[in-house]
């Protein structure tokens, strides 16, 4: 089956995100068309996405949901690929997923992601199997309006694919603390939202009992442990990205 003939639309958010995007648009290169929306690059992910012939979108910024649904909205096939900058299609997932559309069962699937820190792969600290949901039916499912850790919402079922998204999350310790603080801040400004809405607050020992939680969850119970010296790392990213949001939420 020819990649190209598959009505199928990758959809990609963007913002300077030119150290990676290129893997990931070649990742793509099965699906009919490329559609990627900018929001105020000021490197070369314009000029790079252009070049693997995506159609791109330059916009602002609303957050994570509803700017994947804003390019859910540009898309023209009835099925719709989602993966992020820092993601890449490995060559398996690509061969189930043409397998899969030649006669789908679903209107939506899921698939296991492999995330990774420092370009290792990592199978412990709950970081995998870390199924998201990305194949889809336009038609049948769209994004949350959630500002960070959006989700595709759908009322029908779904199939699971076997073969791995790969995440290249953290390709450096740099960017993992980078990222840390970023996420934690856009986790702080949804946290002190609900708060006001429910008019409770933020006590002075909730961030570190909330950092010590979320450390023994993934190191002990998500088997962070069996991951050596990565899976300590990972589980101590989760746990300091959670004390930082209710850190930021608590000043």
């Amino acid at each position: 089956m020819d990649g190209r003939s598959v009505a199928l639309t990758a959809i990609l958010i963007s913002k300077n995100a030119s150290r990676t995007i290129a893997e990931a648009l070649a990742s793509v290169s099965f699906c009919s068309e490329l559609i990627v929306l900018d929001s105020g690059s000021d490197d070369d992910t314009v000029a790079i996405a252009r070049s693997y012939g995506a159609q791109v979108i330059e916009t602002d910024w609303p957050g994570f949901g509803l700017q994947k649904q804003r390019a859910v909205r540009a898309v023209r096939t009835p099925w719709a690929l989602s993966i992020d900058c820092d993601e890449v299609v490995s060559d398996s997932l690509r061969a189930e997923i043409l397998r899969t559309l030649e006669q789908p069962s679903f209107e939506v699937y899921r698939m296991p992601r492999l995330n990774h820190l420092c370009r290792r792969p990592i199978r412990s600290a709950g970081w995998y199997p870390d199924f998201v949901d990305r194949l889809f039916l336009v038609d049948s499912a769209q994004f949350s309006d959630a500002v960070v850790h959006e989700s595709l919402c759908y009322e029908c079922d779904y199939g699971i694919l076997k073969s791995p998204l790969l995440h290249y999350t953290y390709d450096s310790l740099e960017s993992a603390i980078a990222k840390l603080n970023r996420y934690s801040s856009l986790g702080a400004e949804v946290l002190k939202k609900r708060l006001g809405i429910r008019q409770r607050r933020i006590w002075p020992w909730t961030p570190p009992l909330r950092l010590v939680y979320r450390f023994f969850y993934a190191y002990l119970l998500r088997g962070g442990w069996r991951g050596g010296l990565d899976g300590f790392t990972v589980a101590l990213l989760q746990g300091f990205e959670v004390y930082f949001k209710y850190l930021k939420s608590y000043e």
